[in-house]
């Protein structure tokens, strides 16, 4: 899914001697199982006062869901990959926008909790939130204004002690209490990341020896690249933006796994591969003139022949996609972060020779009514074969 996104290990022969062994280490991943921007779960104004049921979803058991997205060698099953028994965990990260109601007050907060757990029964809202098996990962409130505001939620997780059993998803609740009025959810941005682990068996004498490492991909993950932006990066546009025109705040391309990552010597250039990114930029009023009453962002994720042309709209080419497009409300006296995740999986196989596959994101901001600085961009990316 972040928290830190877990690094993802491989099948291997290794070379021992004249002896060979088995090792399994995380055999399986499954990346941004919900990538980009989905519905809310449910529509229209938010009753005040009242936990309402905003969010909610769960994990994929990672070497089934593996296999059920074409994965694997031809008749191989989760139990050949390696030996049970074996784990598996998730992370994620996401984030909620909420806007102001139809009708009515706009409330002056929003508390938001987030439950997960193996073992939920079910969850339901109301006064309070009432969740059988679950474990509370969260209790937040949150300022609303007249814009949008977007709250964060990170979260990771053990999942089943039998990854070969699909029943063991890892589901999570996120419930909204508006205070003081009432809000519409808009947007719900979520990527998530499961990945098995599994134990080193015995050593098992063949009696021929093996003189080098042997790559064997199948559904394993057999290079990765993790935090290529690893934290805070200057904003790709520095002073006062200008108002009423887009300008670029963050951008970067994904590394190219099988020529930068940290298996090269094992890695199978020809399986697909997965991008992530998950960041925020942080604005603040500018150094002189008017403060923007608000900022609206766009964040795109795309091959790397995509192309943005700007001014007071975006116009891009190329293959994309436009993941979020928000406005939110700018404070004349403090700074504010504003987040963006967006993923993409199951790429075309990168080209370990020339690197002809690279994937590339975008974060566009223009202020209305006035200016603001971009102050910092931090960011992560995750690539992985």
């Amino acid at each position: 899914m972040r928290r830190a996104i877990l690094a993802c290990c491989l099948l291997i022969l290794s070379a021992q001697s004249a002896w060979t062994q088995t090792y399994s280490g995380d055999t399986d991943a499954v990346t941004n199982q919900r990538d980009g921007q989905n519905p809310c779960d449910v529509t229209g104004n938010l009753p005040v006062g009242v936990y309402t049921l905003v969010v909610s979803s769960s994990s994929f058991e990672p070497c089934h869901q593996a296999q059920a997205l074409g994965q694997g060698s031809p008749g191989e099953n989760c139990d050949s990959t390696y030996q049970p028994p074996s784990t598996w965990s998730i992370a994620g990260h996401g984030h909620l926008t909420f806007g102001p109601p139809s009708s009515g007050a706009t409330a002056t907060a929003v508390e938001v909790q987030y439950w997960y757990g193996e073992t939920i029964a079910s969850c339901t809202g109301g006064t309070v939130v009432t969740c059988n098996g679950g474990g509370l990962g969260e209790d937040s409130t949150f300022p609303v204004g007249a814009s949008n505001v977007s709250v964060p939620f990170d979260w990771g997780s053990g999942g089943s002690i039998n990854p070969n059993d699909p029943t063991f998803p890892v589901p999570y609740y996120l419930f909204a209490k508006p205070i003081g009025g009432s809000v519409q959810c808009t947007a719900n941005n979520i990527a998530t990341e499961e990945n098995n682990s599994g134990n080193a068996s015995t050593a098992t004498p063949t009696g021929t020896p093996m003189p080098s490492a042997t790559p064997t991909p199948a559904l394993d993950v057999t290079n990765y690249m993790t935090h290529q932006g690893g934290g805070q990066e200057p904003c790709s546009t520095s002073g006062n933006l200008p108002p009423n025109t887009f300008s670029q705040l963050s951008a970067d391309n994904a590394g190219q796994p099988c020529a930068a990552g940290w298996n090269n010597a094992l890695c199978d250039s020809n399986s697909p591969w997965n991008y992530t990114v998950h960041g925020h930029v942080t604005l603040a009023p500018p150094t002189s003139g008017t403060t923007a009453s608000s900022i609206e962002v766009k964040t795109y994720i795309g091959g790397n022949q995509i192309a943005c042309t700007l001014g007071s709209s975006v116009t891009c080419s190329g293959s994309y996609t436009l993941v979020e497009d928000s406005t939110y409300a700018v404070s004349a006296t403090m700074s504010e972060s504003i987040p963006f995740d967006m993923g993409e999986f199951l790429l075309a196989p990168h080209d370990s020779g020339g690197g002809s596959n690279y994937q590339a994101y975008f974060v566009f901001g223009k202020p209305i009514g006035g200016s603001v600085r971009c102050l910092s961009n931090l960011y992560t990316t995750t690539e992985h074969n």
